[in-house]
């Protein structure tokens, strides 16, 4: 069979998916992102897993995800049961699969693989809030980042280093735009992680010289 006929279709929240396939109910649910060197374990302290949690998730997200290769502005979305406890994560597998990581009724760590619907605008608004978060912890930049809700992320340059930005970003065949002070990037279709990945380290080599 397959991976279609095997694996469930994801969904935008923890809820949505783990209420159906593992009959767990999530009353709320965050998200973060990751931090420049910090680790799975440290992003998973922020959300208050206990130690033994930390110990039972890293194995399983080890088991699909290189944990030692995790990006800056990666994605995690912590849920939480009626006792405000973390239960369930979910974080991108790759670009076609999401990874789901629950506590069962028995209170141990499950990993559970959902296709990724084919839905533009449920790739971009990640592709975007990676752009943004990545953007924020560059020097020499001002950028809202909860503003960001489309695939449009718009964010300011400090003057001295524009021309340089833009020359960078021209040699390196990636298309932004910028009006005086504000520049504006669009995440659009076929737009992929990488490719956020690459933005973020050129101009990363501008800004930190």
């Amino acid at each position: 069979p397959s991976i279609e006929d095997v694996l469930p279709v994801s969904a935008s929240t923890l809820g949505g998916l783990l209420a159906k396939e593992a009959n767990l109910f999530i009353k709320r649910e965050t998200s973060l992102a990751l931090n420049k060197n910090e680790t799975l374990a440290g992003i998973l302290k922020r959300a208050n897993f206990s130690s033994n949690d930390l110990y039972q998730i890293a194995e399983i997200v080890s088991q699909k995800i290189n944990v030692r290769r995790l990006g800056i502005g990666m994605n995690f979305i912590v849920g939480f049961d009626d006792y405000n406890q973390p239960v369930a994560l979910k974080l991108n597998q790759s670009e076609k699969l999401d990874y789901f990581i629950f506590k069962n009724e028995l209170g141990s760590w499950k990993g559970l693989q959902a296709i990724r619907p084919i839905d533009a605008e449920f790739i971009l608004d990640e592709n975007a809030q990676k752009l943004a978060f990545g953007l924020s912890q560059l020097p020499h930049i001002n950028i809202d980042v909860n503003s960001v809700e489309t695939n449009l992320v718009f964010f300011e340059i400090d003057f001295e280093y524009r021309s340089l930005v833009e020359n960078a970003l021209n040699q390196n065949e990636i298309k932004g735009a910028s009006k005086r002070e504000r520049w504006r990037f669009a995440t659009h279709y076929g737009i992929e992680s990488s490719d956020i990945d690459i933005t973020l380290d050129v101009m990363g080599s501008i800004l930190h010289g």
